[in-house]
């Protein structure tokens, strides 16, 4: 697995609260330092002695092949859960990027994926906060069936909140690399590092970066998920 844990402006401390599955969303790529596409990623919580979570380590690794199914998904799952819980994060919120709406057949096309990856976080005592999906535009949850909620047709991500997301990373000198390929030529470029492998999904090459300078205050449901729930 390979990992880039670029440096976060320590001036970002406590800046930033994220109050809704969409400013979650809107924030990821910035958390990243990329837009991802076609990815799912994992972003860890911890709270502090006041309750307060938050984020110790965002992961990303790319969707796998459709065809991948049974022993070899959950694998997967459960390889790309390890770092979640060697970072110590106690609640996930698992997200897929995808390209488009989730169309006519709704989350089914990655529900095995996310049920597994559940799984395999519930099975090491991690709760699960959430589980979404977002074309970039609009999200989806796979555990909420409330139409207020979660609507059909997805809730929209508001071009004014990913204005003021991308704005206050700007401000703190963090702005967001065109495209992964982007990051890996400039983490190349740098001395003493190495690219990470080209991508694989078998492999699960993964971008990740420990933060624990954003904090998360809530999502679209008030409990938490269990496997059970999607």
């Amino acid at each position: 697995m390979s990992q880039i844990r670029p440096s976060m402006p320590a001036g970002m401390a406590d800046r930033l609260t994220l109050s809704s599955p969409g400013a979650l969303l809107a924030a990821i790529p910035h958390l990243l330092g990329f837009p991802p596409r076609n990815s799912v990623v994992l972003v860890g919580l911890d709270a502090d002695a006041t309750g307060r979570e938050s984020i110790r380590l965002t992961q990303r690794f790319d969707l796998p092949p459709a065809d991948l199914r049974g022993e070899d998904v959950r694998a997967l799952a459960q390889a790309a859960t390890a770092p979640m819980v060697a970072s110590g994060s106690s609640t996930v919120i698992v997200t897929v990027f995808g390209d488009g709406e989730p169309g006519a057949t709704g989350l089914t096309a990655t529900t095995e994926l996310v049920d597994r990856l559940i799984e395999a976080l519930d099975d090491q005592g991690v709760w699960i906060k959430d589980a979404l999906y977002t074309d970039g535009v609009s999200r989806w949850s796979y555990g909420c069936e409330n139409p207020s909620c979660c609507p059909r047709e997805g809730m929209p991500i508001s071009d004014e909140l990913r204005t003021m997301i991308a704005a206050e990373f700007t401000g703190v000198g963090a702005a967001m690399s065109p495209s992964r390929q982007a990051v890996i030529d400039e983490v190349a470029g740098q001395p003493g590092h190495a690219a990470p492998p080209s991508s694989r999904c078998s492999a699960i090459a993964a971008t990740a970066r420990v933060s624990g300078i954003v904090s998360v205050s809530g999502t679209c449901r008030a409990s938490a998920m269990r496997r059970s729930s999607v």
